[in-house]
């Protein structure tokens, strides 16, 4: 990837071993990503969703890292013929134990892993939102935004698992999102 006059390295089969992808409803994306890059309005969010050319972390000594569109982050992925597994984050939700298991299962074809109810127990216990939410509290988590020029600060840890569009966004908003993004979203069930 030439970025700004320099060249990146970036995935291939020489490189990678395999792709573990978590996808997520754009209609509850677009609240997080308002709040996260400090956007005035879902309009606005939108606008970053469909961008096929959105690039973060161009600042120098950060590592670049291309955002685009929603459906053709998910779809260049979604391609990769070597060793791809996907999960909906709506399913890690609401079946955490069979999407642990699917993730040992495929990460057992690389490495040994011992594991029993307890321990998937234990990481369910462990991997809650409100854990996560606290240890950003105590300052335990650096990926909290940060405002470029006011300094204001905002949660990573946002809504989580109450970030519900059917609650949160207008018919509009949520209309736009599903006829952009149609093509994508039935071959994943969201419509």
């Amino acid at each position: 990837i030439n970025l700004e006059g320099q060249i990146y390295d970036f995935t291939n089969l020489e490189n990678t071993l395999g792709v573990i992808y978590i996808v997520r409803d754009p209609r509850n994306i677009i609240t997080s990503l308002k709040n996260h890059f400090f956007l005035k309005s879902y309009d606005e969010a939108f606008e970053m969703m469909i961008d096929k050319k959105r690039w973060i972390g161009t600042s120098k000594g950060r590592i670049p890292e291309a955002l685009s569109s929603w459906d053709q982050h998910y779809n260049s992925w979604s391609f990769f013929p070597k060793n791809y597994i996907l999960f909906k984050y709506e399913e890690l939700l609401s079946d955490p134990k069979k999407q642990i298991n699917r993730l040992i299962k495929y990460l057992q074809k690389f490495i040994k892993i011992n594991i029993n109810e307890n321990k998937i127990d234990k990481i369910i216990s462990n991997s809650k939102f409100s854990n996560f939410k606290n240890l950003e509290d105590q300052g335990l988590f650096n990926e909290k935004a940060i405002h470029p020029e006011t300094k204001e600060e905002k949660s990573f840890f946002y809504l989580g698992p109450e970030n519900n569009y059917l609650k949160l966004l207008d018919f509009k908003t949520k209309d736009k999102i599903e006829n952009f993004f149609k093509e994508t979203m039935v071959k994943l069930n969201y419509l």
